[in-house]
């Protein structure tokens, strides 16, 4: 018995030792656990180390416990991570062909809008300017979280005027912030674990952000009883891998990472709009107040921005024959 016990430990000590050599592939997210990202990316981390168990060992970490988004390029050049899935408002200060996402143009318009120009030549254009800038491997479609909207304290905005010296938080993205300037607000940087406090002293009169981001980080609590429902832009998060570490990955395991992502898509889109449906129900029980405005009222506004885009495509730096070749698709369209 003594002699199996001993051959049983040494086995035990043997697999320990193996797990622990394997390659790591860690892969980080922003959000909290309760976030309809986080969850999706959890789900295609378990079964990845499901199908690659023995090979490689998968450490995923939420609620930026590893890497903020803001940080997740540089972590990755410099090798601390291999896997991150930042949001589309994070990348235009490295990428800025990225802002194409949040001009004007895309201002109210309904989530296929962006599928489609997503299954067109422009995003063709557009991934090839992530993955030279930021030497990265795009390896999947892209999820998503949603319509933005605007929240805010104390005045509740029912027309492109109320919007006048409000200052709005953005969590990042130039071209957000140009669009917000052009509807006579201030947009403000602000950390998102200093929101709370931001809010409660009054730095900031509201912010943009999505229905879910409000209840999954318990932004209800801070006053918010408000919101402009007009659909901003249609935010999304992009699976990004080191290059350097994909160039290194064996072919087949290339492809399980793509077809794992690639099977979890549609689902993470499904559960993306009954958590913005749900937590907009939510909201109203809290006594959210909304205001969606008209098509009207969407389609003037939006008109009115666009007599911007242009200087904004120029300030946010679009290369002109992406935001020429977006003109053409956008002439095809209508």
């Amino acid at each position: 018995m003594k002699k199996f016990v001993t051959f049983l430990t040494i086995l035990l000590i043997n697999f320990s030792l193996n797990t622990s050599n394997l390659p790591i592939i860690r892969i980080s997210v922003e959000n909290s656990s309760e976030h309809v990202q986080t969850k999706a990316v959890k789900r295609f981390a378990d079964k990845l180390q499901n199908r690659l168990q023995n090979r490689y060992e998968i450490k995923f970490y939420d609620h930026s416990s590893l890497f903020r988004d803001a940080d997740i390029f540089r972590a990755m050049i410099q090798g601390k991570v291999e896997i991150g899935v930042p949001g589309t408002w994070q990348f235009d200060a490295y990428v800025p062909n990225m802002a194409l996402f949040q001009l004007p143009s895309f201002y109210g318009k309904e989530a296929y809008f962006t599928y489609g120009v997503m299954e067109s030549t422009l995003a063709k254009v557009v991934i090839e300017s992530i993955e030279q800038q930021l030497n990265v491997k795009v390896f999947g479609r892209w999820l998503d979280l949603g319509h933005t909207h605007i929240f805010t304290r104390d005045k509740q905005i029912k027309k492109l005027t109320d919007f006048r010296n409000l200052k709005i938080r953005v969590a990042g993205g130039m071209a957000n912030s140009e669009r917000l300037s052009a509807m006579s607000s201030y947009p403000i940087i602000v950390n998102f674990a200093d929101l709370p406090l931001a809010l409660t002293k009054k730095s900031v009169d509201g912010l943009l952000t999505s229905f879910d981001t409000i209840v999954s980080s318990q932004l209800w609590e801070n006053n918010l009883k408000y919101v402009y429902a007009d659909g901003q832009y249609f935010a999304q998060y992009v699976p990004l891998c080191s290059f350097e570490f994909w160039q290194q990955l064996p072919e087949d395991v290339q492809t399980i990472i793509v077809e794992t992502w690639e099977e979890g898509v549609e689902q993470q889109r499904r559960q993306a709009i009954s958590a913005q449906l749900s937590a907009l129900r939510f909201l109203k029980e809290k006594g959210l107040k909304v205001y969606t405005p008209t098509e009207n009222e969407i389609n003037a506004t939006r008109e009115a921005l666009l007599a911007k885009e242009q200087a904004i495509v120029q300030k946010v730096g679009i290369e002109e024959n992406l935001y020429r070749m977006f003109v053409e698709y956008m002439e095809n369209v209508r």
